[in-house]
């Protein structure tokens, strides 16, 4: 759809996004992320991804500036016919749909009574303003999920007058450091692994976490 790679990483361009999963988790498993940070930001994150395609010269099988209009499938061959705006007529025996949650046209945006009659600026994460400035504005960031997680922490930096989130259901954060602190011997031992060991023994801790995450949580509850 866009004229470059990077999907999400490219149409979102707020104030802090970034993963919402540790990148040694979230990256590929044939070609770890190989940074120091647990988390990626989405520059980072698109130059990972640039990385993988340029290694593996996966860039002549991308479409860009290209919409599917339909997806068929097709019972006697067993296989889709997808059909593209640029008149192209595709087979496959899989089709992988990864759009997302998002209509790249017009973010989600719910009927809230007054809205139309608000004065102030109202702002999308999806269409965020490449030269917004915070300095003395009053903000209301609504919801606490992934992106108000990312986007609230960098306003609260900014000289705004104020920041407030508000929230439905509370969320529940435990900090985290960003990159990892090693002692001598996972230092020796890391050393002595290659990478694809390193990024399965880094999944193996994460999971665990994910675990205390979880059991966390319901005792909170």
């Amino acid at each position: 759809r866009y004229s470059t790679h990077g999907g999400t990483w490219e149409l979102f361009k707020y104030p802090g996004i970034r993963s919402d999963s540790d990148m040694y988790s979230f990256s590929f498993s044939f070609h770890p992320w190989n940074q120091e940070k647990y988390f990626g930001t989405g520059n980072a994150i698109k130059d990972y991804l640039r990385e993988v395609m340029e290694t593996y010269n996966l860039g002549e099988h991308f479409r860009y500036e290209t919409k599917v209009d339909s997806a068929n499938f097709d019972t006697s061959s067993s296989t889709w016919c997808i059909r593209t705006s640029q008149g192209e007529t595709i087979n496959s025996n899989f089709f992988l749909c990864c759009s997302g949650y998002y209509d790249h046209e017009e973010g989600y945006t719910p009927d809230f009574p007054g809205f139309h009659d608000f004065n102030g600026s109202i702002i999308h994460p999806q269409f965020w303003p490449k030269n917004f400035d915070a300095d003395g504005k009053r903000i209301v960031v609504i919801g606490s999920g992934a992106t108000a997680i990312t986007l609230v922490p960098e306003l609260s930096k900014t000289n705004a007058a104020s920041v407030t989130m508000l929230q439905r259901s509370p969320t529940f954060i435990a900090a985290v450091p960003d990159n990892e602190k090693m002692g001598t011997f996972s230092k020796i031992l890391y050393s002595l692994l290659g990478q694809r060991y390193k990024q399965a023994l880094f999944r193996y801790r994460r999971v665990n976490a994910i675990f205390l995450g979880y059991l966390m949580y319901y005792v909170c509850k």
